[in-house]
């Protein structure tokens, strides 16, 4: 896609860029199309830049997905790319690797809780009843275990240089950021969380960046 994405945009790019000498070319986007800013990114800081006639360029991504392994390839130019997360925004820890992981968790506590009757399942699930120890046991051994990547299901990374992961002091009213390594991100996998979709539309990065100290 990025690719693509160059080829019907690029001339128009680099005819802009040559009416604006000293202009840098700054790329962004939102969930796939913040993973497509990132891979265009990578494209456009190869051969010294060689795609955009040696102009600066810069990437902006809000809820990139993992998109590219290893990044140890391609550390310089991911250096230029910023990826922002916000609260329990779930798409840029969603892979097929982290669902893998995700579905052995369930797994895990699905032959735990097989001997429950139906009712006392329900009342765990919506939070009538506390799990017990053993089963909280069970989730962090689960989530505690790394599968091996198979073929399809690479442990992919965010392409970028920087996570700022944009968390909530009170209530949503002011936030403050933590800047993550994408390579420590890669391996946490997806947390269930009623919020996990909420958290990712747009208008909510608007707010947190609106209100960040």
């Amino acid at each position: 896609m990025a690719e693509k994405i160059w080829d019907a945009a690029g001339p128009t790019v680099l005819e802009l860029l040559r009416q604006n000498e000293g202009y840098t070319l700054v790329l962004t986007g939102h969930s796939l199309g913040a993973g497509t800013a990132c891979l265009l990114n990578v494209l456009c800081q190869q051969n010294d830049r060689e795609l955009v006639e040696g102009r600066s360029v810069k990437c902006f991504a809000y809820s990139a997905p993992p998109v590219f392994a290893p990044l140890s390839l391609i550390e310089e130019s991911v250096s230029t790319c910023t990826n922002y997360v916000h609260e329990n925004d779930c798409i840029s820890f969603l892979s097929v690797d982290s669902i893998r992981h995700l579905i052995a968790c369930i797994h895990a506590i699905g032959s735990h809780t097989e001997q429950l009757s139906w009712s006392s399942r329900m009342k765990l699930v919506t939070g009538w009843t506390a799990p017990d120890v053993t089963l909280i046991d069970v989730v962090k051994q689960a989530n505690s275990k790394r599968l091996d990547p198979k073929p399809g299901a690479p442990l992919l990374a965010i392409a970028a240089g920087s996570v700022v992961w944009l968390r909530a002091n009170d209530g949503g009213h002011t936030y403050n950021k933590k800047i993550c390594d994408p390579a420590a991100l890669a391996v946490m996998g997806v947390w269930v969380n009623p919020d996990m979709l909420l958290h990712h539309f747009p208008p909510r990065y608007e707010h947190a960046l609106h209100n960040l100290e």
